[in-house]
């Protein structure tokens, strides 16, 4: 069956998850944001989890999620 992942990008977390074509929620991972390495080391980490949480499948799309500007030192 086909999935979406969804990233939500905050300040101090994020949490990304894998829904299936339902809207049925199937996983999510939550970790802190982790900005020591710059906006790289952000889409690395983010990539990462979303590799995670995939299930091994590639998903129809992506989503992401952020409250706010993406520049770290603001």
């Amino acid at each position: 069956m086909a999935h979406v992942l969804a990233v939500d990008l905050g300040g101090t977390k994020i949490r990304v998850a894998r829904v299936n074509a339902r809207g049925k929620i199937e996983a999510v991972h939550q970790e802190a944001s982790d900005f020591s390495q710059g906006p790289r080391g952000l889409i690395v980490q983010i990539a990462n989890l979303l590799t995670q949480i995939s299930g091994g499948k590639t998903p129809e799309a992506v989503g992401i999620g952020s409250a706010g500007p993406l520049d770290p030192a603001r």
